[in-house]
């Protein structure tokens, strides 16, 4: 179909986060997606975020804007009891008739060779039935844990039911996936030879190249949405079964909590609550440890890669290390905890050892720089394009 007239593919992403706001994770990796295909094939983003707007309108930034999806519009008004058995039975892929329409009128009017769907759910709800076209779609659903636990749950029919049909939907329309995790079990909802599946790992959207020197006050810090329930219950966790083993050996000790929602722990004691930061590296410039106590949620932590890349060593569960799979293996920088006891004693084996804490400073820059970069990233994109449309003349990239 090749509309763009220099040979290179035409992408269109289809995404519900728009890659121009940059202020949290999922929109990170929107952008990121989008700069990685753009270094093979023209992009054109199809971003469904409006609740006016109807069928597809250029913005003034080239921008294609459609519709938010309905559960979203009308989410506020349901209880949330019959919201969350909703996401039990796998009903959050109700088709939506305005997505579907403006996904099929914008492949219409702009003609793509293939269609980038950000998250599988979606892939589901906006794919236009009988639209025959390439796609690839990137797995990083925030209910991918659910997803996991019906793979596995023999009893619950329901819960079987929404499996099978999640996988009959991928068998029939994917040519190609992203995992956002190198251990992604759902994976295997699918039969391998299928599709082909790239690790399309999360990096930090902010590297820089010099690192701030570590504080001379030893403090713990932690960045993230504290609205966001995975959040708010690694948070709690950490200050219920951590942090007072912490204070007892470090009694000065500080933990600085960055975010939206940050001020519902400020009564804790030792914390000081930032909020909403204008500016990671102001936290970072004030934290010698980043804590990420996350015991469950979908896909992996951006803010884990985005500490190590600000040279921060990084203390977290072994759930958030384990979804990066090889890439942090064996680095001194991130301190892997299965329990309480094992956290509390890493911390604070950092914060009395000044120089172990340098080195684990060090470590966790050079694992970010050579495992977490937008190289990497576009060289996944072009072997993903080559897969899903063999026809593309994309030029390879390389890993420096």
């Amino acid at each position: 179909m090749d509309q763009s007239g220099n040979g290179r593919a035409r992408v269109m992403v289809v995404t519900p986060t728009d890659p121009r706001c940059k202020t949290n994770g999922g929109n990170q990796r929107t952008a990121h997606l989008c700069d990685a295909f753009s270094r093979h094939a023209d992009v054109l983003v199809l971003s469904l975020t409006s609740d006016q707007v109807r069928t597809p309108e250029l913005d003034p930034e080239g921008y294609l804007l459609g519709p938010i999806h309905l559960s979203k519009r009308y989410a506020e008004r349901m209880p949330v009891r019959v919201l969350r058995r909703a996401c039990e039975v796998g009903l959050q892929f109700s088709k939506d008739r305005s997505q579907r329409a403006a996904v099929a009128k914008a492949v219409e009017q702009h003609q793509p060779d293939l269609l980038l769907y950000r998250y599988l759910n979606q892939a589901v709800v906006s794919h236009p039935p009988g639209l025959d076209m390439p796609c690839i779609i990137d797995i990083d659903d925030r209910m991918s844990d659910k997803y996991q636990q019906m793979a596995n749950t023999a009893g619950n029919a329901l819960m079987r039911g929404s499996l099978r049909r999640t996988s009959r939907y991928l068998r029939a329309r994917e040519d190609a996936a992203l995992k956002i995790s190198d251990c992604e079990l759902f994976a295997d909802a699918k039969s391998p030879e299928s599709a082909t599946r790239f690790y399309f790992p999360n990096i930090p959207i902010f590297n820089p190249a010099e690192p701030s020197p570590l504080p001379e006050k030893f403090a713990l810090g932690f960045i993230g949405n504290l609205l966001y329930r995975p959040n708010i219950d690694g948070v709690r966790w950490f200050l219920d079964e951590v942090w007072p083993q912490v204070l007892q050996a470090v009694p000065d000790c500080q933990i600085l909590l960055a975010g939206s929602g940050a001020d519902q722990f400020s009564g804790r004691p030792g914390v000081v609550s930032l909020g909403f930061i204008d500016s990671v590296a102001s936290l970072y410039d004030q934290a010698s440890v980043i804590l990420v106590p996350i015991r469950y949620g979908g896909g992996s932590n951006i803010k884990l890669p985005e500490a190590m890349a600000h040279g921060r060593p990084c203390v977290a569960t072994s759930r958030a290390v384990d979804a990066f799979g090889t890439d942090v293996e064996g680095c001194e920088g991130l301190l892997s905890c299965s329990d309480a006891q094992q956290m509390a004693a890493a911390v604070i084996r950092l914060a009395s050892d000044r120089e172990q804490l340098q080195q684990a400073a060090a470590a966790a820059k050079q694992v970010a720089d050579a495992k977490f970069s937008t190289e990497r990233l576009a060289q996944v994109a072009g072997k993903a394009l080559g897969i899903a449309w063999p026809t593309a003349t994309a030029a390879p990239a390389t890993v420096e």
